[in-house]
């Protein structure tokens, strides 16, 4: 993750610093799903609702050129890109995403 202006770089920064973070559109199902998943799972993640926020269309932006992903949700754990919904149900299925947790000191039942 290369910084190409200040923006950019603090969502890095904060994709990095941050043990649970989600991008979410308030209303949009999958994001409600992924939020509900983690929360049923005592975890409280970083939420920014960037259907609510003046800048979202931009921080959609630089997340695609982070993660090459267009949708919400944006999942990240630990600093590592989970993807979206989707991707937390398979990683929870498989293991990789209690991995995820467990390297970032994320506890969780």
């Amino acid at each position: 993750m290369e910084s190409r202006n200040p923006n950019h770089a603090y969502l890095i920064e904060q994709i990095r610093n941050t043990p649970v973070l989600v991008y979410s559109w308030v209303h949009c199902p999958y994001c409600v799903r992924a939020k509900d998943t983690l929360r049923k799972m005592g975890i409280t993640p970083v939420i920014y609702e960037l259907d609510q926020m003046p800048n979202g269309d931009a921080i959609m932006n630089h997340l695609y050129e982070i993660t090459n992903q267009e949708t919400v949700p944006n999942i990240f754990i630990g600093g590592k890109h989970v993807g979206g919904n989707s991707d937390l149900q398979d990683g929870l299925k498989n293991g990789s995403v209690q991995s995820k947790l467990r390297e970032a000191g994320v506890t969780f039942h």
